[in-house]
């Protein structure tokens, strides 16, 4: 008997366990709860899309996919562009008065 027959042997003894405790027993039966607009948002951040697709996609105000954006530039390590960002969008309005 191998390692890998082992281990076989104990995810599936594993996976019986949980279902008989009740826990779902794959992936796809916990993706089927309902998510909340933040995480929705999140994961089409995260597969690329952008600000403005997702607040067509969600049916959502500009005023709550902007902080999400927000936090997600932090939560990927982007921490210098949430400080610049930060720092430009006080002078940026001054600057676009100027320009026009």
């Amino acid at each position: 008997m191998s390692f890998r027959d082992i281990g076989a042997i104990i995810n599936r003894m594993n996976a019986e366990f949980e279902k008989e405790r009740g826990y779902p027993d794959d992936e796809e039966e916990i993706d089927n709860k309902p998510k909340s607009k933040e995480l929705q948002t999140f994961k089409l951040f995260s597969e690329g899309k952008t600000p403005v697709e997702i607040v067509i996609a969600l049916d959502l105000p500009t005023d709550e996919v902007r902080p999400i954006y927000r936090d997600f530039w932090g939560l990927n390590n982007m921490h210098k562009l949430v400080e610049v960002y930060d720092e430009i969008k006080v002078t940026f309005h001054h600057f676009w008065d100027y320009t026009e």
